[in-house]
């Protein structure tokens, strides 16, 4: 029976692989500009930090500004920072959704113009991708605690049995422990974070409702979908693992976003 559902995951996934492959024909050039443009702005973002930073520096470095910012630049910095961070959230968010978006569009052989991914960026829609981006994170790392709680109990008791002394086989078991539970605790997380995967679909389909009943509604519907989204996913390990040579990003990348969503639209028209 074991071997039946295997093959039976297997065989969906194949069929999935297929047919976004057969859709990203005569798309490949919007699809590798979407990956252009959600990389500069995501590039952009992450480096608003780095430019706090040399800001800051640089102010120190004038005569006319250190007396002022020097003996405050730890509490300077971390006001710059904290800045950045909305900052960076305000540009992320939005970008998220559309993106999500798009490529949902795109998989349901919708033609999707590149101008659609500012679409969420309108006063409508900001604080809205704003507040479920939130809460989305705020979900994720409950999980995450839960998860990885063992994992870190576990190496407080390392560290106190090292400062105290402890024999070598006791020491092998609870490296060995902690081990395990952290690869268990990435492998739970990640496929528990499936529950959640089409609350930006959701969002976006379901006008009025709250983050809060988005992602008990993709929790929902993803009860029974999470192990084979998850094999799915897993699935372009090998493809990511190639993206270190940057070019086959252009192709993976699509090719990834297009099948997951192409995933998430079964499900949504079986729902």
């Amino acid at each position: 029976m074991a071997i039946l559902v295997l093959k039976g995951a297997i065989f969906l996934i194949g069929r999935i692989k297929v047919f976004s492959k057969a859709i990203m024909l005569g798309n490949t050039l919007k699809l590798c500009a979407a990956l252009v443009f959600s990389l500069a702005v995501l590039l952009f973002a992450n480096n608003l930090f780095v430019a706090a930073e040399y800001l800051f520096d640089f102010l120190c470095a004038k005569e006319a500004f250190s007396f002022l910012i020097g003996p405050f630049r730890k509490i300077g910095l971390a006001v710059a920072y904290s800045v950045c961070m909305v900052f960076s959230v305000a540009l992320i968010s939005p970008l998220k959704l559309s993106k999500e978006i798009w490529f949902h569009e795109t998989s349901k052989k919708n033609r999707m113009k590149l101008s659609r991914l500012f679409y969420f960026y309108r006063p409508s829609w900001f604080f809205k991708s704003v507040w479920l981006y939130f809460s989305l994170l705020c979900v994720k790392f409950l999980w995450l605690l839960l998860y990885f709680f063992p994992c870190a109990a576990m190496s407080a008791y390392l560290v106190f049995s090292l400062q105290n002394g402890i024999s070598k086989t006791m020491l092998l078991l609870v490296s060995a422990s902690i081990g395990i539970s952290f690869l268990s605790g990435c492998y739970f997380s990640f496929v528990t974070f499936q529950r959640y995967d089409l609350c930006y679909i959701l969002y976006y389909e379901n006008t009025g409702i709250s983050p809060f009943e988005t992602l008990k509604l993709s929790a929902m519907l993803m009860d029974e979908h999470c192990f084979k989204l998850a094999k799915l996913k897993l699935s372009f390990l090998p493809w990511m693992l190639s993206c270190a040579l940057i070019l086959p990003a252009f192709y993976v990348y699509p090719y990834y976003k297009i099948s997951v969503s192409y995933f998430r639209n079964n499900i949504l028209s079986n729902k």
